[in-house]
């Protein structure tokens, strides 16, 4: 129908998707959670039982490692 000079609704060919601000904020999000869970498993392993994040210990007996 272009030969008449109409146009179909939805014909012209659209732009790839590209980066925008909601995509950083994405990636940032995504890089400061992985960070805090970092943190996090060296913090729990500090205080678990035998030095492991998975462990917990008694709690009627609780032994920290030394802070050095």
């Amino acid at each position: 129908m272009s030969q008449f000079g109409m146009q179909m609704p939805g014909g012209r060919r659209k732009a790839a998707p590209s980066l925008n601000i909601y995509t950083g904020l994405l990636f940032l999000a995504v890089a400061s959670l992985a960070a805090a869970s970092v943190f996090m498993f060296k913090a729990a392993s500090s205080i678990g039982k035998n030095g492991t994040a998975w462990e917990l210990q008694d709690p009627k007996s609780i032994t920290l490692k030394d802070a050095r």
